[in-house]
């Protein structure tokens, strides 16, 4: 695109070159990645300061360079010097990360615009709801994306997530591929990270949802404190239309208010003074799926909903995406019949086997996940709940505590395995992990090994017990010192249920 038609709606100015004569190939900002033709953006970083890479970007052939009003760095002299040599135009930002989000949403001619697109923020319970809703759309007939944590949807096609919510470059590319190959509409994790760096900035949602907020992400690599991490989640509403906000969380009080300034504002709950409310909710089977039905009581839709999702929580994004349904119009019919279908990878999955024993795999990889999944699975069970966790590494410790106090408590037996120990050695997260199951009258053992560890559950399983796989959910990889190794729960468990099968078979 030619940089000049680029920056009209940018809040920037042009310190050097001609823009009006050049043309850019791409938007980046990591100068490790830049080519000939590019627009090299520096921004200011955790680790490193892209400020310092100017020069080498120039040298590799970037065609513009962005740099951040104020930005003490390198010495705009130094930059002009080379800028007049290589003939490269420079631009100066207020922001970078701002000014990356507009530049990439310039690039692609605001694709966001052409889209109805929705966003749903929360510690939790954002693939889930994403999913959801993305099921309701289709069902309606209407052709929809899907960006989040496990997987990217375009076209039907589904791609492995890099991360919940890409940068802004690749972002505004997957929402112009969305309106190029005909979608209506682009359904979305929005992560706190997102909203913090600006990842998505200059894009107008047309609803957004709050599912909740826990304390979590409070590490010196993501948030430094809770009101950084729930300042950044409110960031969302700066740019909705119309807001969805689960009225039964803790702080719904300060997100209504702030929300209520920026737009109109639609609630809902279970059993509460709640615009969407969940009433009579019951656990139940149906064709052998552990599931939910409840009432509903909405403007648009009333009479009983089934989710194949058991779980308080479930009904909780179940009426989040309800609440997004009625307010994009969509037929009741599909409301019902989508939900009643839903299947989330990673989210409660059950393994599928010929095996009596349910095994299920869940992303539930911090305290609170874990107490409420092993408590709406305790009705079901009749016999003893086997959880096989362990803890990332390079996170908070008081994540691996709060996971051990929550399987001892929850669980008839834990068996503490090895999950994503990045540089950590897998038995210095486990010992933290016992601190917290020690302090429980939970019965557990210690398998290293993660395979191991779930074959070790399922050979113990007996009738009507329940083995749940925690932690890793959708992710098909195990990171070791850096090193990301395919990994599936999924595919592991299934074939140890088919040498259990086998090996059976023949005694």
């Amino acid at each position: 695109m030619n940089l000049q038609k680029m920056i009209q709606n940018v809040n920037c100015e042009v310190l050097f070159g001609d823009a009006s004569v050049t043309d850019i190939k791409r938007v980046v900002f990591d100068s490790r990645h830049v080519e000939q033709g590019d627009l090299f953006v520096a921004m200011p970083g955790a680790k490193n300061d892209g400020h310092q890479f100017v020069l080498d970007t120039m040298e590799k052939g970037a065609s513009a360079v962005a740099i951040e009003k104020g930005q003490k760095r390198i010495a705009s002299d130094i930059i002009m010097n080379m800028a007049r040599e290589k003939n490269v135009v420079v631009l100066e930002l207020p922001e970078s990360r701002l000014g990356f989000a507009s530049l990439s949403a310039e690039f692609f001619s605001q694709p966001a615009d052409k889209l109805n697109l929705i966003g749903v923020t929360g510690t939790k319970g954002k693939t889930t709801t994403t999913f959801m809703v993305y099921h309701i759309l289709e069902k309606a007939g209407q052709r929809s994306g899907l960006i989040g944590t496990v997987c990217n949807i375009i076209n039907g096609e589904s791609v492995e997530a890099g991360r919940t919510t890409p940068e802004a470059f690749e972002f505004q590319g997957m929402l112009q591929k969305m309106v190029d190959t005909g979608s209506e509409n682009c359904v979305m994790e929005v992560s706190s990270l997102g909203l913090k760096y600006r990842r998505n900035s200059g894009c107008r949602y047309d609803i957004v949802a709050l599912t909740n907020i826990y304390r979590d992400h409070i590490s010196p690599e993501e948030h430094p404190n809770e009101e950084d991490y729930f300042a950044s989640k409110l960031m969302l509403f700066d740019q909705a239309k119309t807001a969805v906000i689960h009225r039964d969380i803790n702080g719904f009080d300060r997100a209504y208010a702030y929300a209520s300034k920026h737009c109109p504002v639609i609630t809902f709950g279970i059993d509460g003074e709640a615009d969407v409310v969940a009433l009579d909710v019951k656990k139940v089977i149906r064709d052998g799926i552990h599931g939910s039905t409840f009432m509903i009581r909405s403007p648009w839709y009333s009479g009983e909903f089934f989710i194949p999702l058991p779980g308080k929580f479930n009904v909780q994004n179940a009426l989040c995406a309800i609440a997004i349904a009625g307010l994009s119009h969509i037929p009741e019919d599909a409301v019902r019949s989508a939900l009643a279908t839903v299947s989330v990878p990673g989210r409660l999955e059950r393994v599928q086997h010929q095996s009596n024993i349910p095994v299920y795999v869940d992303y539930a990889h911090n305290e609170e996940s874990l107490v409420q999944l092993l408590a709406e699975l305790r009705p079901f069970c009749h016999g003893r709940l086997i959880t096989v966790f362990g803890a990332g590494g390079n996170r908070p410790k008081e994540r691996r505590f709060g996971m051990g106090r929550a399987s001892g408590n929850g669980s008839d037996y834990s068996i503490v395995t090895t999950d994503n120990p990045r540089f950590e050695k897998p038995m210095a997260i486990i010992e933290d992990i016992l601190k917290g199951m020690q302090e429980t009258d939970g019965a557990y053992e210690v398998v290293v090994d993660r395979t191991e560890a779930i074959r070790k559950a399922i050979q113990m399983a007996q009738k009507d017990d329940y083995v749940i796989i925690a932690g890793k959910g959708h992710e098909k990889y195990q990171d070791v010192n850096g090193e990301k190794t395919h990994y599936d729960d999924v595919e592991v468990a299934k074939a140890i249920l088919d040498e259990e099968q086998a090996r059976t078979a023949l005694s």
